[in-house]
């Protein structure tokens, strides 16, 4: 990869996006929210608008659809080329006693899980271990660039072991550093293996991370798994993009990735993914097509309470119904009408792509790949996808192009990021006392044109201020010299917002979320700002700036002064902020 092609991160880029979504046909009768971004619906004949309020760059967007009483078992058929698609929803409950467990749950520790992601972590291993019983056997392992284990070996599940867990679970946090996943499931896999009871118990490791699941290691840890019995069953934190790799992982030792979002009731999903671990999988056993097709596609297993989804392409149109068998400790079997879809003007239908997007997945040959992404238009590694503005008369460009490297947007959840506020602007989930946690003294630089990360990390406390908080640990103690240096920082920022144009307003309600990604927990005056004031619209940014300078004795800051002026230019009314909220402030 040349150097122009190798992505970069930037921690002050921003850029904001925009999205409409026409949602129809069955999905528009769904109860529809986003865990990850604030939207507004509203009804538009047959159909849903979904509108996103305010998105960043910075996160994928979901979209939760939730129906009522819907049938879980279903066959449907659309039409592709002259042939047909068929796709088969089977929802398979087994019933039967369940073996008991032998577990090891895996905690990602690693600094990227600090917020939800961790707390949320935390409940859901609190309720799992409320959920299992006396003829349960359990350990804890805790990782990041190394791993901890509770007991080192697998405890019944008693009045002790409980106390102690739960004790050790409210301990977790977000603090070892790196992401040494593979490293921690084979020490996890070890204590399994250690214990040579009989194998009528279900041998489990379940993972909750974050992190992708890379080392040279994996294929001796799958080699381990197989040879004893143990499936891996993981939970990826807001794995969006690692989805297939993930479950691949997973699948290789026989068990189930589940992808959740910290915003998305990650602990529930967390405990119902656990629940698939009592049962061993089910399989198809066979399907009477109604006809024979010319390609299937069955999944190799599934838990019980799953709904899987079989596709079948067959060289002419086909009616009639399926019957479909599988067996996990018992035997099942449905049979299935097959309804056909209402016909779209669409020139490849749905039902044709989402079949020929597996099939690409199961096709080894290049050149078949790129003939099943061109004749079904899927966006894959082996085509690419070219954007074309046309432009004419003087609007054309008289030179050759340029090529221009543009910083990615810093990630959310990166770095220790994981909370997310629903309108773009971070909050602190921690308080006080964040003062006392870093007692150093560091010379000030002088602010740079252009704030960075480097400034940021060079501002810091003064020697006293863990005594100062220990005699007033109700007052917030500021230095002046700490305010006048965080105020010339604040205004190089509003400097470079009127050198380099554009929406003002949106540039000023982003600052929380710039000064969040340069260590702003290090600043006690931008902690304070973002606990205690109005900082979810660019007006009450400013306010708080202006009320800050007041107290710092109206130093001049010419960047400050620049965007209040063009903001109240347009109409935007910019007052300081009420001296109350900085009541509890103490310049010494």
């Amino acid at each position: 990869m040349e150097e122009r092609e190798q992505p970069v991160t930037d921690l002050l880029a921003q850029y904001r996006f925009a999205a409409r979504l026409t949602i129809t046909g069955l999905l528009a009768e769904a109860q529809l929210r986003s865990p990850s971004h604030p939207v507004a619906i509203e009804r538009a004949g047959r159909g849903v608008v979904l509108t996103l309020l305010s998105a960043w760059m910075d996160r994928d967007f979901l979209l939760d659809a939730e129906f009522g009483q819907v049938d879980r078992c279903s066959a449907v058929a659309d039409r592709d080329g002259e042939g047909q698609i068929v796709s088969v929803a089977v929802a398979a409950d087994f019933s039967g006693e369940e073996a008991p467990l032998d577990v090891v749950m895996v905690v990602d520790c690693s600094g990227s899980m600090d917020g939800t992601s961790i707390n949320e972590a935390r409940k859901a291993m609190k309720q799992i271990l409320r959920g299992l019983g006396e003829q349960d056997r359990i350990d804890v392992v805790r990782y990041g660039s190394t791993h901890h284990s509770v007991f080192g070996a697998l405890r019944p599940v008693d009045r002790e072991t409980r106390s102690k867990l739960e004790e050790e679970i409210s301990n977790t946090d977000a603090n070892l550093g790196g992401t040494e996943t593979v490293d921690a499931l084979e020490s996890a896999a070890a204590t399994i293996v250690r214990d040579r009871t009989g194998s009528e118990r279900s041998r489990i490791l379940f993972l909750i991370t974050d992190g992708a699941i890379q080392s040279p290691n994996i294929e001796r840890l799958q080699a381990t798994c197989h040879t004893h019995g143990i499936r891996i069953f993981v939970v990826g934190v807001g794995l969006a993009n690692g989805e297939a790799a993930v479950q691949a992982f997973a699948r290789a030792t026989g068990g189930v990735a589940e992808i959740v979002h910290p915003q998305q009731d990650m602990a529930a999903k967390v405990v119902r993914h656990f629940h698939r671990v009592r049962k061993p999988p089910g399989a198809i056993t066979r399907i009477d097509w109604p006809a024979t097709p010319n390609w299937t596609h069955v999944p190799e297993y599934f838990s019980s309470g799953d709904t899987i989804r079989l596709f079948a392409r067959f060289d002419q149109p086909v009616s009639g119904a399926v019957d479909v068998h599988w067996r996990s400790k018992e035997a099942g079997q449905v049979s299935l009408p097959i309804r056909i879809t209402t016909p779209t003007d669409a020139p490849i239908p749905t039902l044709a792509r989402m079949a020929a997007s597996l099939a690409f997945d199961c096709t080894v040959e290049r050149g078949a790949q790129v003939d099943l992404a061109l004749r079904y238009q899927l966006l894959t590694d082996v085509t690419s996808a070219i954007l074309v503005a046309p432009r004419i008369g003087a609007d054309k460009a008289g030179d050759q192009p340029t090529t221009v490297l543009v910083p990615q947007m810093m990630a959310t959840g990166w770095g220790g990021t994981a909370d997310i506020e629903m309108s773009g602007i971070c909050e602190f989930a921690s308080a006080l006392p964040v003062f006392a946690a870093r007692a150093t003294r560091r010379a000030l630089p002088p602010p740079s044109p252009s704030p960075s990360a480097a400034d940021a990390a060079c501002i810091d406390f003064a020697d006293d201020c863990r005594e100062r908080l220990k005699l007033s640990p109700s007052r917030e103690m500021w230095e002046p010299k700490d305010l006048k240096a965080t105020l010339q920082w604040m205004d190089a920022a509003f400097a470079t917002m009127l050198k380099d144009g554009g929406d003002l307003a949106a540039g000023v309600e982003a600052l929380m979320l710039r000064w969040r990604r340069t260590e702003a927990a290090r600043w006690p005056i931008l902690v304070f700002i973002a606990l205690h004031c109005d900082c979810s619209t660019a007006a009450g940014v400013l306010g708080t700036v202006l009320r800050l300078r007041k107290m710092a004795g109206e130093i001049p800051m010419p960047g400050l002064d620049g965007v209040v002026a063009q903001l109240r230019a347009i109409g935007m009314r910019i007052e300081p902020a009420s001296p109350k909220v900085f009541k509890k402030v103490h310049l010494l």
